[in-house]
C-alpha cells in the first residue's frame, strides 16, 4: 500500500496538472497505483481498520471500486487531487502504524501496508 502510494507520488513528481492529464503513461501508472492501494485496503481485516478510524479506509477502497468498475470513465481530476492532497495526509499515519507494530511492545505481526 505504501509502496503504491509512493509510486503514485513519484510518477507525478515534477509534473503539472496539464501534463498529468495529457500523458497517458503517467496517469495510467497513477491510476494503477490507486487500484493497488484500494485492493490492499480491502484485504485488511475489518477489526484492524476499525482500530485506526482516522484513516479513510472506506474511501480508499471505494476509489479502487470506482476505478475498476468505471474503466474508461476514471475522473482524472479526482485522481490528481487524491495524489496531491490525500496521499500526503494518509502516509504519515500508515508509517506510524508500522512503527507501532515494530516497536518494543509490538507482539503482533505488522500488516502489509
Amino acid at each position: 500500500m505504501l509502496d503504491a502510494m509512493e509510486k503514485a507520488e513519484l510518477a507525478i513528481s515534477g509534473v503539472d496538472y496539464d501534463r498529468f492529464i495529457e500523458d497517458f503513461m503517467i496517469n495510467f501508472v497513477v491510476v494503477r497505483a490507486l487500484e493497488i492501494v484500494g485492493e490492499a485496503t480491502k484485504r485488511l481485516p475489518m477489526e484492524f481498520r476499525e482500530r485506526y478510524p482516522s484513516i479513510p479506509w472506506k474511501e480508499m477502497a471505494g476509489m479502487r471500486d470506482r476505478i475498476i468498475h468505471g474503466y474508461d470513465k476514471v475522473n482524472l481530476d479526482i485522481v490528481w487531487q487524491v495524489v496531491q492532497k490525500n496521499i500526503p495526509k494518509v502516509k504519515p499515519h500508515l508509517h506510524q502504524i508500522l512503527e507501532d507494530y515494530e516497536g518494543p511492545a509490538g507482539n503482533e505481526a505488522a500488516p502489509e501496508l
